[in-house]
């Protein structure tokens, strides 16, 4: 390699990392700016999922969540319908075999399988919302 060729990469790779330190600071920043509005924004909707959950099914929870889904505009959002479907399963009534078929997370291939299945079932196939919401069900029944 040339000295010019050199230099040219590494004043790229120079920059890549700068702009990768730039983006990482940018994200501590905001997060440290918004931090008290997202943990609002959690606990509000584990509240609001507990007290939906109360006298309703599992499947009732679900429902819910990905109304609340379908509302949604961005990931912080989507985040609440996710911890929203946790906490309403935590305190609905669970039909006997809820988890049976629901796999771990960890299985990629049999996860992503189950998200597309239960999305199509509640009417959203391909729906890549509905099977970011839904992983809340994983975690609910494996505990991860």
């Amino acid at each position: 390699m040339t000295s010019r060729g050199l230099k040219v990469l590494l004043i790229t790779l120079g920059a890549l990392v700068a702009l990768v330190a730039a983006v990482g600071v940018a994200g501590y920043l905001w997060l440290r700016a918004n931090r008290d509005r997202l943990v609002a924004l959690g606990r509000g909707a584990r509240t609001e999922g507990e007290a939906f959950g109360r006298g309703r099914t599992s499947s009732d929870c679900e429902t819910e969540s990905l109304a609340r889904g379908d509302a949604c505009e961005g990931l912080l959002c989507e985040a609440g319908a996710q911890i929203f479907l946790e906490a309403c399963l935590r305190t609905a009534a669970e039909p006997p075999g809820y988890c049976d078929l629901v796999p771990s997370q960890h299985k990629i291939i049999e996860s992503a399988r189950f998200a597309l299945s239960r999305c199509a079932s509640a009417g959203r196939p391909g729906d890549k919302r509905c099977g970011r919401i839904v992983q809340a069900v994983q975690r609910h029944c494996h505990g991860n």
